[in-house]
């Protein structure tokens, strides 16, 4: 049961993707189209002019920089106002360590002394009486974890008919912010075809396999 509700949200979300995607490339076309009916040729033209000056100004202005930078590098000012060509340079002095002599006495470490442990192996004895578990007590266990299984697989079978409910909803939702012909496209398009197909199958044998278990727990309730 949970796998075939999985599978049933999987398509879901797939077919929730595909109408969020129609209705995002209906809105971007519309866009494209009032700007192209808003700014005709000359408009158009007129803007690629501009966009055109405003990088030929802009290389100019890094050609100027770039000039400038490279004749102020290699230019220096003398006292008498000319101009003379060359590199100032600073020369400064090495500095040479003096060595100095140093007597130092040296002593030696002393030796780390070696110690020998002899381990004995002791073994001790522990006895444990088996644990005796009745009949009764393994039946209350394997009661409690049956069901413990059953609210967790219920817990499961819950959240995911919520979430396809929440999906289903959010399907009609996009489906009636759609226009006459774009519903008609997709309701006439082969893969929601399938999919409808396909839920109606799934919701059929859910409906079944309903209808047999409550006829089977009234027949054992009876009975």
């Amino acid at each position: 049961m949970s796998d075939r509700r999985r599978a049933e949200i999987e398509a879901k979300k797939a077919k929730l993707a595909e109408l969020r995607k129609a209705i995002a490339d209906r809105k971007a076309a519309d866009t494209e189209r009032r700007l192209s009916s808003f700014a005709g040729p000359s408009v158009r033209r007129r803007l690629a002019s501009i966009i055109c000056s405003w990088h030929a100004h802009t290389r100019q202005s890094d050609a100027a920089s770039s000039d400038r930078v490279s004749v102020g590098t290699t230019l220096i000012h003398s006292a008498n106002g000319t101009t003379d060509h060359g590199i100032e340079r600073v020369v400064t002095p090495r500095m040479v360590p003096d060595l100095i002599d140093v007597e130092q006495e040296l002593f030696e470490l002393p030796q780390k002394e070696r110690v020998i442990y002899n381990k004995e192996v002791q073994t001790m004895e522990i006895e444990t009486e088996p644990a005796t578990i009745s009949e009764e007590e393994m039946r209350e266990r394997i009661l409690q974890e049956r069901e413990v299984a059953e609210a967790e697989r219920q817990l499961r079978d819950e959240e995911l008919e919520a979430e396809s409910i929440k999906l289903e909803e959010e399907i009609a939702q996009e489906i009636r912010e759609m226009t006459e012909e774009e519903r008609s496209s997709i309701f006439s398009a082969p893969e929601f075809l399938d999919f409808v197909e396909q839920s109606t199958k799934l919701y059929s044998e859910r409906s079944t396999i309903a209808t047999t278990i409550s006829a089977t727990t009234q027949q054992v309730l009876k009975g």
